[in-house]
């Protein structure tokens, strides 16, 4: 599976997550680096997209404190920490560059 493309609007922020999830739109874990095992805990990167229901649009997830750059999460439990707070309680995680990783919703 390629890489998602991104398409205009093709930003999005913490605060506007929830709307896209009531619209119907999905949340993509993207590895962007390979994760390494350091004693218990596994780092790396991972970005974040949403996706819409029919696929035509995404976008990433920013952050504003940084101008507007991609918001990279550096370690696994950052990352399910933050999805979680979404309703995103059963995580799939890539671990390998350049892999995805569709995420479920609770109540899907």
């Amino acid at each position: 599976m390629a890489i998602i493309r991104n398409e205009v609007p093709n930003v999005l922020s913490e605060d506007d997550i929830p709307n896209r999830l009531a619209e119907g739109w999905r949340i993509v874990v993207i590895s962007l680096q390979d994760a390494e095992k350091r004693q218990s805990y596994w780092y790396g990167q991972w970005g974040i997209k949403a996706v819409s229901g029919d696929g035509k649009y995404e976008q990433t997830l920013v952050t504003a404190r940084k101008g507007m750059e991609a918001r990279v999460f550096k370690s696994i439990n950052g990352l399910v920490s933050f999805l979680d707070q979404f309703g995103i309680t059963i995580h799939s995680i890539p671990t390998k560059e350049s892999q995805i990783a569709w995420q479920t919703l609770e109540s899907q």
